[in-house]
């Protein structure tokens, strides 16, 4: 499985490299990238079986970042990753086409990623896979 992890915070990617190697994902194949632009150029050159966004990004945030990545990468599942608890805010990236969203840390990121790893042919373009909707 080849995955996209668009985020700019080390930390953040750290851990979510340690989460998919807990998930059982070592045959996966991770790249990062920092930026929106740097992401969308990535998904012209590879294809990549999932996205995972954060929900800020420089110069680009939400479903801006979303649909901006959707003109290059319009069949990638995206999985939105945000450190805010608002499920509103939830609710409007799945209805613009994410595929999934979650809270950055803890568990619920933990059961996010493992769904990804795990079902990523049951996650439908534009419907959010139960698991993954936090």
């Amino acid at each position: 499985m080849n995955i996209l992890i668009v985020d700019d915070d080390a930390s953040d990617v750290y851990f979510l490299r340690a989460l998919l190697q807990d998930a059982d994902a070592r045959a996966a194949r991770l790249t990062h990238t920092e930026t929106l632009t740097t992401a969308a150029q990535r998904v012209q050159e590879e294809q990549f079986d999932i996205i995972l966004l954060d929900f800020f990004l420089p110069g680009s945030q939400g479903i801006e970042s979303l649909r901006r990545l959707r003109e290059h990468a319009p069949d990638v599942p995206i999985v939105f990753l945000t450190g805010l608890k608002d499920d509103d805010l939830g609710r409007q990236m799945l209805e613009g086409g994410a595929q999934g969203t979650s809270s950055k840390g803890g568990s619920k990121a933990r059961s996010c990623c493992t769904c990804c790893t795990t079902s990523l042919p049951g996650i439908g373009r534009g419907r959010a896979n139960e698991e993954c909707k936090m």
